[in-house]
This record gives C-alpha cells, structure tokens and sequence, in this order.
C-alpha cells in the first residue's frame, strides 16, 4: 500500500457491491474505515428524502458512541474531516465513507465536501460502481421485503417503488455521473459495474486506483444478498427499463461495456 494518505468516497450505487468494497478496503492491514460502513452525513444534512438519518439534538442524552458522533458530523463545522484526519493521524493510510444515498447530493454538495476533505491533505477517490438499472431496482425491492420481514408480492412491490423519487436518485446513472465528473478529477474518480467487478481486470483496476495490492481472495465474500424468490413478469422488466431508458442511453454511450453486460 502507498503512504499517501487516502480518502475513499464511495456515493454508491445501492445494491452494486458497496458493502464488498467495505469489507474489501478493510481487509488490508493500513486501512481504518472508522466506526462505520454507511455514516449518512451528508444526505442527511442536504435532503428531506434522507431526514430519517438526521440526529436531534432534544436525543442527544439518549445517544450511543456512534450516533453522538454522527450528530458531531452533521452538525459541528469540521468535525466530519477532522475525525477522518485522526484516524490518518493515527497511522492508517487509507480512510473514508461508504454511504450510497450520497448519490442524492447537488453539485454544490459534492463540491462543498470534496474539499472538506481535501482541507486536511489527503487524496480523494470518489467511486461509483452501477449495476443494471432493472437489476439494481429488484434487488433494492427484495432487501426492502427482507427487512421489513412481511410477506410481499416481488413484482407489485417493485411494481410501486421503482419509479419512486427514493429509486430514482439512486438509480439515474446520467444525472450522478454529470455532477460527479462536474466536480472531480478524471483521476479522483471511479466508475465501475457490479456485473464485471470481480473479474481480474477489474479487482486489479480499482485496487490501482484506490492504492492497495489486489486481494483476489475477497471477492469470494458476499454481503446483503438478497436471493431471487420468483422471475418478474417480461412486461414488467421492460416497463422499468424503458422509464430509465435515458440511464441506459446515456451508459450505452458512456460505458461501451454496458451494451454487452446489461443486454
């Protein structure tokens, strides 16, 4: 692993191989991920969609360690890069916040925490792995019925949700890629896809770019799966495909590779 100090910024997507990225930095030895995988900072400061994750102040005597701390971050200017700069301060060389419903935030969002980070003289690598958006929307609906551990029908499930503001900040790849490539550097910045992301090629490509030797052991481990009970009706599939038929477009032309992956 380099010396340099390293701040991963991984902004999703949901159900693209977040948590195995996780789990993926933390398995080398230099690596300090902090006390969390997803800290929901910034999409709970800047988005009413994601106000369940803001912390009040009137709980502040009912806190855990780790909600204290998310309050710290949301609310106290420069406690979020300064808890990260500590752990760097500490002898890690590589850090950050893994946190998918940062795909919500603006331009000036992105803007404003990159250099936050940037403040405290570290690299920033800002990754966005995608998936196949009918994929990524099914797989979100069966971890939501997972959770909620009720009996629901996948298809009418899915049915509802997908066109839902909560899918579709997720999941319009075009409008994530624009604010991000706006605001980073093409080399602070990752994009990737869950379908070709424990190739060799790839696990060598992102382990270049974030700074650590490649572990080609960790892609036997799997998190969240949410294993397909049932198929969606075809009318259905094409139903969602076509409401993101601009996300495919734009990938399409974008990522050539995506032609072939998501057929």
């Amino acid at each position: 692993m380099e010396n340099e100090r390293t701040f991963v910024l991984c902004v999703g997507a949901q159900k693209a191989a977040t948590s195995w990225l996780h789990s993926y930095i933390s398995s080398h030895p230099n690596a300090h991920m902090g006390f969390a995988k997803e800290y929901h900072i910034w999409d709970a400061v800047h988005s009413q969609l994601f106000k369940n994750y803001k912390i009040h102040k009137t709980k502040l005597s009912e806190l855990n360690t780790v909600n204290y701390l998310r309050y710290c971050m949301q609310n106290i200017p420069g406690f979020y890069e300064g808890y990260f700069n500590s752990i760097l301060n500490s002898g890690a060389c590589i850090t950050g916040d893994i946190t998918p419903s940062y795909s919500v935030l603006t331009e000036d969002n992105f803007r404003e925490l990159k250099g936050k980070i940037k403040s405290t003289g570290v690299k920033v690598r800002c990754v966005f792995i995608m998936r196949d958006p009918v994929e990524r929307c099914w797989s979100a609906v069966r971890m939501d019925i997972r959770n909620s551990k009720k009996e629901y029908d996948e298809e009418q499930y899915l049915q509802q949700k997908y066109s839902t503001e909560q899918f579709q900040v997720r999941t319009r790849y075009e409008l994530i890629c624009k604010r991000l490539r706006d605001v980073f550097s093409e080399e602070e910045l990752y994009f990737g896809f869950y379908e070709t992301m424990f190739d060799d090629g790839e696990l060598e490509r992102i382990s270049k770019f974030l700074g650590v030797p490649v572990n080609y052991e960790q892609r036997k481990k799997h998190f969240n799966v949410s294993p397909k009970k049932s198929q969606i009706s075809i009318d259905l599939r094409e139903e969602v495909r076509s409401f993101y038929s601009n996300t495919y477009d734009y990938c399409f032309e974008n990522f050539e590779e995506t032609k072939l992956i998501w057929k």
